[in-house]
């Protein structure tokens, strides 16, 4: 043991190290604890605490792509849905104490034949192309008149020989078309902007072979 209590080992540069200096410097090396050595490549040989790896691990749930959503495909040739056709109102409506467009009084005096037409049209006996025409401005007229029960007649007619297909003919007089073409004219439009409702006429007013057309109110007329 050297002069002073020392350890006889001496650092770099000579001077002598004390016992006690020596004995801290075990202390601490003593309680460091070394790192472990990583692989220098993914094909050097695993440590002694460590676990070979596997060439086919596959990598954890949550790191994989979320997959997107498939998209709709519609193939050429695919059945399309059906399309849904209201059904057609009535052309004609029956009388009755919940007759559409009408109160239920109105509705009770005109089945009974009560209402006075303000004005009449009599369309028997004309072709279809003027009856048409005349038929369209008398209801604009009598709706600028502010005439809320119109008559017109059309007459109950007879059966008629049907046109070839693919041909069109006027209607001979009495045919029975305009009773039954009347009611689609005016439940059509530009007509049917001034018209509530058509329905079947009293007997004292013309029975099968007449219409009630009751047409809206003018807000314009006096």
């Amino acid at each position: 043991m050297t002069k002073g209590g020392g350890s006889g080992k001496t650092t770099r540069g000579g001077k002598p190290i004390s016992d006690e200096d020596l004995a801290l410097w075990r202390r601490v090396v003593g309680s460091v604890t070394p790192f472990k050595k990583r692989a220098s490549s993914d094909y050097s040989s695993p440590g002694p605490d460590e676990k070979p790896r596997s060439s086919n691990t596959l990598p954890a749930a949550d790191a994989r792509p979320t997959p997107a959503p498939p998209r709709s495909v519609r193939l050429e040739g695919a059945p399309r849905p059906p399309t849904v056709v209201p059904p057609r109102r009535e052309a004609v409506q029956p009388l009755s104490q919940s007759t559409p467009g009408l109160d239920r009084r109105t509705a009770q005096r005109l089945r009974r034949g009560k209402i006075a037409p303000d004005a009449r049209l009599d369309l028997h006996g004309m072709t279809m192309a003027r009856a048409h025409r005349t038929l369209s401005a008398f209801v604009q007229s009598q709706f600028a008149a502010g005439s809320r029960c119109v008559l017109v007649i059309t007459g109950k007619g007879g059966r008629s020989r049907e046109p070839e297909p693919g041909q069109w003919r006027e209607p001979e007089p009495g045919s029975g078309i305009l009773k039954s073409q009347t009611p689609l004219w005016l439940s059509e439009p530009p007509l049917s902007t001034f018209v509530t409702g058509v329905y079947p006429a009293h007997i004292s007013h013309g029975g099968g072979g007449a219409l009630y057309v009751y047409l809206r109110k003018n807000p314009h007329s006096r």
